[in-house]
């Protein structure tokens, strides 16, 4: 009998030897530096494609010299698209960027000049296009999406998708109405530090990634 139980004893102790050993394994395999974009970057991925920009700050993401598209329509980023509904495509000179912004205007890019294009305040040295897999994609600017949630929203107000502030070219956004988990908006008076300047409103977009919808994992939450 105490053979059979040391056996027991000794299995459980190996088996958490080798659970731990495995852990630490996790942790050395992820285990991040400063500056360490490339294995941050890993990371994210292997969680989820739709975050995979979340390793960047506000200005990287605002200053990133690389042009999206959806089938040759301009989206400026890639944070409005669901990534497991789209295949990419790096595309090279020549090649038609079509309906940017407000007034969809469109852009050739020829082989003279193909890795210095401006569109609004951006320089772009990348293109790359993406296509759908079957959905039907419904793309709206950022000022679409303020009429329809916050039509009331009185005096200046700056946008933010997900974690990031938008700098600038705010009006060049397309974004998958689908892809819209949900979104808030408050004014800067609300901020201590704010309250006694001019007031402005901050519109916040949500998208489906899986750190926005935990919550609808553990109970209702989609009213988007």
């Amino acid at each position: 009998m105490y053979m059979k139980l040391y056996r027991i004893v000794g299995t459980g102790i190996l088996m958490g030897i080798s659970a731990l050993l495995s852990a630490q394994e996790d942790i050395k395999k992820y285990s991040l530096q400063p500056g360490d974009v490339k294995l941050e970057g890993r990371y994210i991925v292997d969680r989820d494609l739709n975050e995979r920009m979340e390793y960047m700050t506000d200005r990287e993401f605002n200053d990133w010299p690389v042009c999206y598209m959806l089938d040759g329509v301009f989206i400026k980023s890639r944070i409005g698209l669901d990534q497991y509904k789209v295949t990419k495509k790096r595309i090279e000179a020549p090649f038609m960027i079509k309906k940017i912004g407000e007034k969809e205007d469109s852009v050739h890019v020829d082989t003279d000049y193909p890795d210095s294009v401006r569109i609004g305040e951006t320089t772009y040295h990348e293109f790359y296009d993406y296509h759908s897999t079957g959905d039907t994609m419904k793309l709206v600017s950022l000022e679409d999406l303020r009429k329809e949630i916050f039509p009331d929203v009185e005096g200046p107000y700056v946008y933010m998708i997900n974690k990031f502030f938008i700098f600038k070219d705010d009006d060049l956004y397309r974004l998958d109405r689908k892809f819209i988990y949900k979104m808030e908006m408050f004014y800067s008076n609300e901020i201590t530090e704010l309250k006694d300047l001019p007031p402005f409103a901050v519109i916040r977009v949500f998208t489906r990634t899986e750190h926005n919808r935990w919550w609808q994992f553990t109970g209702p939450w989609d009213w988007m």
